[in-house]
């Protein structure tokens, strides 16, 4: 999926939060996440699967945050809750003799020998990504889509 499209708005908003969302029909409306908002698209309540249908406007579970905001309110390591994640069953990630890696979520199967900060490195189930000696990856989130088998780049 291409989320440059959501997270250009985003910016261009200049929002602390921007969630996507579509409509869907009153009578299915309790199985998803609901979404109120004012005309001018700001949100004004977000209800859990609500068992009376304020709107019919559905999240779709796609979240774009200001740094600063989501770090204000999210610590992945707290020993309170626990954050459930889905990890591909590849090798670790490896880093070589020059790898390194800075304020930055590197999954397995990616191989670094670079260095990477403030940024995602995903590969996919059908590819690896390779980060070479002497290259410097900063503000990405970079994937590879198994659909085009192609490295995918969006700036953070």
């Amino acid at each position: 999926m291409d989320y440059s499209k959501i997270i250009d708005y985003h910016r261009e908003k200049d929002a602390d939060l921007t969630i996507a969302a579509q409509p869907v029909d009153y009578k299915d409306a309790s199985r998803f996440d609901i979404i109120e908002q004012q005309e001018d698209m700001k949100i004004t309540n977000f209800f859990k699967e609500p068992d009376n249908n304020p709107s019919n406007l559905a999240s779709m579970g796609i979240y774009v945050f200001k740094t600063d905001k989501l770090l204000e309110e999210l610590n992945l390591y707290c020993e309170k809750w626990k954050l459930h994640t889905r990890s591909e069953e590849k090798p670790p990630a490896k880093f070589g003799k020059y790898g390194k890696a800075s304020c930055s979520i590197i999954s397995n199967g990616a191989v670094v020998n670079g260095k990477v900060s403030h940024s995602i490195i995903s590969p996919d189930d059908f590819n690896e990504i390779d980060i070479s000696s002497g290259n410097t990856i900063k503000s990405k989130i970079w994937e590879t889509t198994a659909e085009e088998n192609k490295k995918k780049i969006i700036n953070i």
